[in-house]
């Protein structure tokens, strides 16, 4: 299944504007791609099973996930740098926990 970001976007009323913004993200998205692909397979597996492992167990603000969490800076524009998709996931993660908190259901995040 591909996901297209634009339907993301459109349907959580996340607006990226101009394409200044955009390929900006698109160079970052590029850069960290280049960066994953170059370690050895044993080290990408480890870094996307603690993301993973992040993302799964992340209970509170997509601030909170990229400054408290994983300790990014605030300074040098850390926030947009990972907007929107962090924040995506963020609130996916914040509506798994809502939902299993009103209808019981055991999700098994941890």
């Amino acid at each position: 299944m591909t996901i297209d970001p634009e339907e993301v976007y459109r349907q959580t009323g996340i607006v990226v504007k101009g394409s200044d913004r955009k390929d900006r993200l698109n160079q970052f998205e590029a850069r960290g791609k280049t960066v994953f692909d170059s370690l050895p397979v044993d080290d990408r597996v480890a870094l996307t099973s603690y993301m993973f492992h992040v993302i799964a167990n992340h209970d509170g603000s997509y601030r909170y996930l990229i400054y408290d969490t994983l300790g990014l800076p605030r300074e040098g524009g850390t926030y947009s740098k990972c907007y929107p998709d962090g924040m995506i996931i963020s609130n996916i993660m914040g509506d798994a926990d809502r939902f299993h908190a009103m209808f019981g259901v055991d999700l098994d995040k941890k």
